[in-house]
């Protein structure tokens, strides 16, 4: 713990320098240098020691580079609006609280909000509002909320929904799809902007959206794509029918480091079948990727997903698979159902019993999503 004092000593290439001042004095390149260092639950920390640290480490990436769990939980008392939301932190298995109060009627539209997409730091809420969908993005590590303009027609709640940026950015595209309807909303619009998409697509569901580079692509029944150019405002389709394995599984698709990927599974409590693919724009087809290499897939039971390296800290996840959501599986006649979470080996598919340190932080913990630390190089 760090206690405020107004005598300080300094370490410098071994020697004990004596400095006068409070804490708020301290050089800032070597207060930055310590801060990127530091988990994100000790730069919490850290920011309740002085106003001049909480600036600071805002803008400062921490140094967490494994996908945590959240918990959040909206509650409505005595005309105020209170948010609980609880991280579990596989760094030295730790769990941080984080609570905020709302005065105003209007945050009860946040109350019963449920998770449909997560990235970058962020968690896009979506919830049936009159006769409208509204949506809403927020960050724990920021303690922010970002609203969307509430004119978009229900249908969009059964949709696919996701976005370009970090919502705080004034670059961000928000794109809404539920076939056979498109909209997007830049950072700012006060209104969601329809987009017709009748003359590329008119007959297959959309599975599924992702951004990369530019473009938001539409995953459709069957592995075909269609693509809308954000800039030039144009629509691409890429025919590459891709017949899967199992029909009724779950679709993903996914931008990691630079490439598009297919992520097709189906979990159940003793083993997993999944089948991962990159999508060649050379060729204008999905290639089969035969193992993950040096990387780890997370999913949702909201249908998100994403990658991460199998490097350093995290490099005893290389091939693995984990869930973290609702599943089921089959005794004798009956289907038994469950929320939590599930590690697989992506080789074998089978169940791995032990996988830390998710195993032990998450052990008896429901009703969470994994949530990635923020990544301010997409700002």
């Amino acid at each position: 713990m760090i206690r405020s004092s107004h005598r300080l000593s300094l370490i410098v290439n071994g020697k004990k320098k004596k400095m006068e001042g409070a804490w708020a004095n301290l050089p800032e390149d070597l207060l930055v240098t310590v801060f990127a260092r530091m988990a994100f639950i000790d730069q919490i920390r850290s920011r309740a020691v002085c106003k001049n640290w909480k600036h600071l480490t805002k803008d400062i990436r921490p140094s967490d580079k494994l996908p945590m769990v959240m918990i959040l939980n909206w509650h409505e008392s005595q005309g105020r609006v209170k948010s609980v939301c609880e991280l579990y932190v596989p760094t030295h298995v730790r769990e941080l609280t984080i609570e905020k109060e709302y005065q105003r009627k209007e945050h009860r539209k946040y109350v019963g909000a449920e998770v449909c997409e997560s990235k970058y730091g962020w968690v896009l809420f979506r919830k049936s509002l009159r006769e409208t969908a509204f949506f809403f993005a927020y960050s724990p590590f920021f303690n922010e909320i970002v609203e969307l303009p509430n004119n978009l027609e229900r249908y969009f709640l059964q949709g696919k929904v996701t976005f370009s940026s970090t919502p705080t950015s004034p670059d961000c595209v928000f794109f809404a799809a539920k076939h056979p309807h498109i909209s997007i909303c830049r950072r700012g619009d006060q209104a969601w902007t329809k987009i017709n998409a009748s003359s590329i697509n008119r007959f297959y569901e959309i599975r599924d959206v992702a951004y990369l580079n530019g473009e938001f692509y539409c995953l459709l029944d069957g592995g075909s794509l269609i693509s809308w150019n954000v800039a030039r405002q144009r629509w691409r389709r890429y025919d590459a029918y891709q017949a899967p394995y199992y029909y009724h599984g779950k679709d993903c698709l996914i931008e990691s480091d630079g490439q598009l990927l297919r992520l097709k599974y189906v979990t159940n409590n003793d083993r997993y079948w999944c089948q991962l693919s990159r999508f060649d724009f050379y060729q204008e087809n999905w290639v089969v990727e035969a193992s993950l290499g040096d990387r780890a897939v997370f999913v949702n039971s909201s249908s998100f997903c994403f990658l991460i390296p199998a490097v350093g800290e995290a490099s005893e996840l290389a091939e693995t698979f984990h869930f973290y959501g609702h599943t089921s599986y089959k005794v004798k006649d009956c289907f038994i159902f469950y929320y939590g979470y599930r590690s697989y080996s992506f080789i074998t598919g089978e169940v791995l019993k032990r996988c830390e340190p998710y195993s032990s932080l998450l052990r008896g913990k429901s009703r969470g999503i994994w949530i990635q630390p923020p990544q301010f190089s997409n700002n």
